[in-house]
């Protein structure tokens, strides 16, 4: 599919969809199969906590954030980067900063579901939970301004 403009939002799509979206939002809600996204100034939403089947999970945004909610009982070997922004998880993910944002990865759970998420001139935000439950408050890495030392400290949950 390809988007110019505007937005598109698809809805428990499955089999090998793939995005490219130009100056526009994109939102995903109960993707299976193999998903792959792209966008050039906008941001993309994933809601997958309810999939049933999701093999595959790449999203990129130039000039966006990413946003993906994941099921509780994920199982998945994720990649995350931001440049220019952050990374907010709630996952047991190793997060790092690095002079550009951060840089994050980790096995979650034994099944090796590839998730990539990248962000250029945005950050990243993955959260993992049901529809109805309180997602724990996120970690995230940020370079003190003064000491260039790397801080640990809570942020809140985007607004959907």
């Amino acid at each position: 599919l390809h988007v110019r403009r505007g937005s598109i939002e698809l809805e428990e799509c499955a089999g090998n969809v793939q995005l490219e979206a130009r100056d526009a939002f994109a939102r995903i809600q109960d993707p299976s199969g193999e998903l792959s996204l792209n966008t050039v100034r906008g941001d993309v939403v994933v809601d997958a906590r309810e999939s049933a089947d999701l093999q595959s999970l790449a999203a990129d945004a130039m000039d966006g954030s990413v946003v993906a909610y994941v099921s509780a009982e994920l199982a998945a070997t994720v990649r995350a980067e931001a440049k220019g922004g952050q990374i907010l998880t709630d996952l047991p993910l190793t997060l790092a900063a690095t002079p550009t944002g951060a840089r994050g990865s980790g096995t979650v759970g034994k099944r090796t579901t590839p998730i990539t998420l990248m962000a250029t001139a945005g950050s990243v935000y993955l959260y993992a939970g049901t529809r109805t439950a309180r997602v724990r408050v996120p970690r995230v890495l940020r370079l003190h301004p003064d000491t260039n030392a790397l801080q640990a400290v809570p942020a809140l949950r985007p607004e959907r």
